[in-house]
């Protein structure tokens, strides 16, 4: 993201609408791939660990979750370091780790490893948040519009982990591998159609703004 950021910071003017569109393009990639764990973690560890390891399925899901929490802290380092201000991810990095280490701590001793996951999502949210007030400060860019870059890969995510939701009892109920492998694939690919569907009509909805959306569009 470094040399974009460096295209951004010399963009003058226009350049809180270009980090608006990178956070935007960012968070269209990654919250799909984020929310498969989020949303399919039983097949995900069935398959890759074997059913032996399904009591591990719940803490996939919280570091699934602590990955979307954080979501929004993804591009401040690279910003914080084009404009020459690498002391604001240093701010960012102890509010979240004073926070985390207690949480953590109280987490793992009361409840375990979900506790300490548990913490861990919190932790990350307000790191998150951190970040958002950072970005405002350095590129003038409200807390709204940083959130805002969320709202369409969510809407798409949504009937997509529908998807992947109602076919888990199918997949894991395979009676051998292959059978348990096709399903898994031919529902990860719907799931990801369903998710490129929606996301190019929440596109559409809103006017067709330019970003990656339209990028894609016009490669095909």
């Amino acid at each position: 993201a470094r040399p974009v950021m460096a295209a951004l910071a010399s963009t003058g003017n226009s350049k809180g609408s270009r980090y608006v569109q990178l956070a935007h393009a960012i968070a269209l990639v990654m919250v799909p791939v984020m929310g498969l764990p989020l949303v399919w973690p039983e097949v995900l560890v069935h398959l890759a660990l074997g059913p032996a390891w399904l009591p591990a399925v719940e803490w996939l899901r919280w570091l699934a979750a602590a990955a979307l929490l954080g979501l929004p802290a993804v591009l401040l380092g690279p910003l914080a370091m084009t404009l020459d201000r690498p002391h604001w991810v240093a701010v960012r990095t102890f509010i979240e780790l004073v926070v985390r280490l207690p949480l953590v701590w109280v987490g793992a001793a009361q409840y375990g490893v979900q506790g300490a996951i548990a913490g861990s999502a919190i932790s990350s949210v307000i790191g998150g948040l951190t970040s958002l007030f950072i970005v405002k400060k350095l590129a003038s860019i409200s807390v709204g519009a940083q959130l805002k870059t969320l709202i369409t890969p969510f809407v798409a995510l949504t009937p997509a982990a529908a998807v992947l939701y109602f076919s888990v009892d199918t997949v894991t109920a395979s009676a051998n591998s292959f059978e348990f492998v096709a399903f898994g694939l031919f529902f990860g690919i719907v799931y990801v159609l369903t998710y490129m569907l929606f996301a190019a009509l929440a596109w559409w909805f809103v006017g067709l703004p330019p970003g990656l959306e339209r990028h894609c569009w016009q490669i095909l």
